[in-house]
């Protein structure tokens, strides 16, 4: 019996309908990527939606952009996510969802 390597869960968004579907990858389907390809400012946070652990001792958030639309949600490393409104949305989603460390 063969295998199929399965792509990364972050390529896909779960629908209010429970289906999930493929979220492309490429520069014009990223916000962060967009902006820069683009050379213009760094999109803002606008909310922190979920968090995962793809690997121990890793962890990444489900990051909602400002001035984007859900279907452009991405995961991002807590380093990535460095300007002070980042940190404050990071903070009160542990906060809310009784996360510490």
């Amino acid at each position: 019996m063969s295998r199929r390597k399965i792509e990364k869960c972050k390529d896909y968004v779960k629908k209010e309908n429970g289906q999930w579907e493929h979220v492309p990858i490429g520069p014009e389907h990223h916000p962060k990527k967009k902006a820069k390809a683009e050379a213009k400012a760094e999109p803002e946070v606008d909310t922190i939606i979920g968090i995962a652990y793809p690997e121990a001792g890793r962890k990444e958030y489900l990051v909602r952009w400002a001035g984007f639309k859900d279907t452009e949600l991405t995961w991002e490393k807590p380093e990535d996510l460095s300007t002070d409104v980042a940190k404050k949305a990071i903070g009160e989603f542990e906060t809310e969802h009784g996360i510490t460390g």
